[in-house]
């Protein structure tokens, strides 16, 4: 009985499409990740993507996804001594400095400016935690966030900022649909000039200009959430959101989400059927 059982299974996995297969359904180290297509909102795979997580730097996303749905991207603002004191990766901004809008952006999604989002809340809002209250009214009315709050506009970490997997595609989906955004982080590159720093800023996302089907979107770590990374991806007319939270090294985080890419891309199109008892 258990010879022919084995080869009933081995006959199954012989016939069934290699794309999917058991064996090609990903194993990543992450803590937590999803797939989520795009246009559809389907979840191609996902691992404890309900489960709470810190966001790190991947809060970007939505303080410049506000920040250009507010507008104003010409106008200018003047950086305060706070802005100026805040810790963590920088654009060197000095008080009283004055610049627009869109530079700010850019330098805070593009080179993961924090100095550059304490700007920004305090121009759109006065202070780090009301436009961080915005932020969360954003995704949680526009995105269906229902499981993520802010408490800053940069990732530094905070016990009351935290998201999830799921969410957090849900915001990437809906990020998506804002071409000024995505345009700006899709920026592989920008000459920066400031009176602190005249630089090129490079995007800090790795996979950003190395793989031709990535669109976007934001990577980040602290201590406390480990490696995080949002990345948006287009290839014969699918799209996809991959998300993969607390990874132990950046090169982890990179991996899983190549992954996680070539997996959803060959699920796309596929009816759901194709995917029964595999599907995590």
């Amino acid at each position: 009985m258990k010879q022919k059982l084995a080869m009933l299974v081995t006959a199954a996995l012989l016939f069934m499409p290699a794309e999917v297969s058991a064996a090609s359904v990903p194993a990543p180290q992450s803590e937590s990740a999803i797939v989520m297509d795009m246009e559809s909102g389907e979840v191609y795979y996902s691992k404890n993507a309900e489960r709470r997580m810190y966001p790190a730097s991947i809060t970007k996303i939505v303080s410049g996804l506000l920040a250009v749905e507010k507008g104003g991207l010409d106008d200018t603002t003047t950086v305060s001594a706070d802005a100026v004191d805040t810790i963590g990766t920088s654009v060197y901004l000095l008080e009283g400095e004055e610049m627009s809008i869109e530079q700010l952006v850019q330098g805070m999604v593009i080179n993961s400016g924090n100095d550059a989002g304490a700007v920004l809340a305090e121009h759109y809002a006065g202070d780090e935690w009301s436009y961080a209250q915005e932020m969360t009214e954003l995704v949680q009315e526009k995105a269906g966030a229902e499981q993520t709050r802010f408490a800053n506009p940069h990732g530094l970490h905070h016990p009351l900022q935290y998201t999830t997997a799921a969410d957090m595609a849900a915001i990437a989906r809906y990020a998506s649909e804002n071409d000024t955004f995505m345009d700006i982080a899709a920026t592989v590159e920008l000459p920066w000039e400031g009176e602190g720093w005249s630089t090129v800023i490079r995007n800090h996302h790795r996979m950003i200009g190395n793989d031709e089907r990535v669109t976007g979107l934001k990577n980040g770590f602290t201590s406390r959430s480990g490696y995080t990374l949002v990345t948006t991806a287009e290839q014969n007319g699918a799209a996809l959101a991959v998300v993969t939270l607390n990874a132990e090294t950046a090169q982890q985080s990179y991996d899983d989400t190549r992954a996680l890419l070539d997996y959803g891309f060959s699920a796309a199109g596929r009816p759901e059927s194709a995917f029964a008892g595999i599907k995590p």
